[in-house]
């Protein structure tokens, strides 16, 4: 029994690597960020016309503004925007707090270089939102 052991790990090993599995909470997920996402509108608060304050949504299409997310932890945005410039950053997706653990429930983030959003996927959307932090909403949809 104990001769088949080495080939039982290597085993196990060779169908881990390659992946692009990534871990949130105690689950393995693959990964639903790799590909081309186009940024197609964004969202923050502020005063309507009456003073109000309330979401307002701007879409950016004719930005033509691409992410690119790619399995090494690499994200190339395309355009200038919101709050990137173009250029490539690192990205980590995972499963997290915003405050101290435990308090609420686990959130999945998106670390894309110095800021951390809240990830959400709506039907065909990537819903990113700083809004914990008084920040933008940005909302980009997979391409074909």
């Amino acid at each position: 029994m104990i001769r088949f052991l080495p080939f039982v790990l290597l085993i196990v090993f060779a169908a881990n690597c390659g992946t692009t599995n990534h871990r949130l909470g105690n689950v393995s997920v693959e990964n639903p960020l790799i590909g081309t996402w186009n940024l197609v509108k964004s969202a923050s608060y502020g005063p309507n016309d009456q003073g109000i304050f309330q979401l307002n949504e701007t879409s950016l299409l004719a930005l033509e503004c691409t992410y690119l997310f790619s399995e090494d932890g690499t994200v190339s945005i395309s355009k200038n925007h919101l709050a990137y410039s173009k250029g490539n950053y690192s990205y980590r997706f995972y499963e997290g707090y915003l405050g101290p653990e435990g308090t609420g429930d686990p959130l999945q983030l998106l670390e894309i270089g110095t800021f951390t959003w809240v990830y959400t996927l709506e039907d065909q959307f990537m819903k990113l939102s700083l809004l914990h932090v008084d920040g933008p909403v940005i909302y980009l949809e997979k391409a074909n």
